[in-house]
């Protein structure tokens, strides 16, 4: 298959993602704004009444662990914070906009939801000057791996022979898709990004979470979505059953303030917790 045929075939997977929900859309560009307030955003939510009712069962969910039922868009912006109703907010979006095809819809989603987890626990813990708030980390792990379902469309059943590739050559997934098709799915993240007009942070994300030292422009969100990624495979939270645990380079740890002992003390703490992405799974109506 020459290149130009695969690029095709990207291109027409890439078109069959659903845009983003208007509303979801406006919301990214709205919560980024110092200007808005909690009136915004429930305002613009009441205009997608079925993005809103998701958005109040993922709050209420044992995810966020609420005190209290929040029941309405309001109060979940006032106990959750802008940043939290965007990432419930993308979350929900996303789902509906991705057919997932030949993968197991609840397992790709468990471990992205998993990543997200990591990656928010991660980004609040960083004691760095320049660390990207915890819901934009958050965000970062929904977004980090939706290139695969591209190519999952893009190349019907290909899934049984990356993993055939993983398991003979102990070679990570995204080697195995490059060497299938040269492309990957963290590649194909860039075109998914300016489909669905994603800041540049989240594109960094998606791109370059397999290889984040490559990143010249949002670095330290490629680098938390990588270890984000190494844990929940730790966790046995792969998208699938035997995929093998991604690999960094030591010195991916450095610009996050970060050495090996305080790596692992991390994911220990994060283990603890890691079950509670079954919760949000469920929100989301994912079975």
């Amino acid at each position: 298959m020459n290149n130009e045929t695969i690029n095709r075939l990207v291109e027409a997977g890439v078109q069959r993602l659903r845009p983003l929900p208007a509303v979801a859309a406006r919301l990214l560009a709205l919560v980024n704004s110092p200007y808005s307030s909690a009136d915004d955003v429930a305002a613009l939510m009441e205009k997608d009444p079925a993005l809103t009712g998701t958005v109040l069962k993922m709050a209420n969910s044992a995810f966020y662990g609420m005190p209290r039922s929040v029941s309405n868009v309001n109060a979940a912006i006032v106990v959750l914070g802008f940043n939290a109703v965007r990432s419930i907010a993308l979350t929900s979006a996303i789902a509906g906009a991705v057919p997932v095809g030949s993968l197991d819809a609840k397992k790709f989603w468990k471990h992205s939801v998993t990543v997200a987890a990591a990656a928010k626990f991660i980004a609040g813990k960083l004691d760095i000057v320049n660390a990207p708030d915890s819901e934009t980390a958050f965000c970062a792990g929904i977004l980090h791996d939706i290139g695969r379902i591209v190519l999952d469309i893009s190349f019907p059943g290909s899934l049984k022979e990356i993993r055939r590739i993983t398991k003979e050559k102990f070679v990570p997934t995204h080697r195995a898709e490059f060497e299938l098709f040269g492309v990957n799915h963290n590649r194909v993240g860039s075109r998914i990004a300016e489909r669905w007009g994603l800041p540049p942070e989240l594109e960094c994300a998606m791109v370059y979470h397999h290889e984040p030292l490559a990143c010249e422009g949002e670095q330290i969100i490629a680098l938390i979505t990588a270890f984000a990624d190494v844990f929940a495979h730790r966790v046995k939270c792969g998208t699938y059953d035997d995929e093998p645990v991604p690999l960094i380079p030591l010195s991916c740890a450095a610009p996050l303030g970060l050495d090996t002992e305080k790596i692992e003390s991390l994911f220990n703490e994060f283990e603890k917790t890691a079950a509670n992405s079954s919760a949000y799974i469920d929100a989301m109506g994912i079975s």
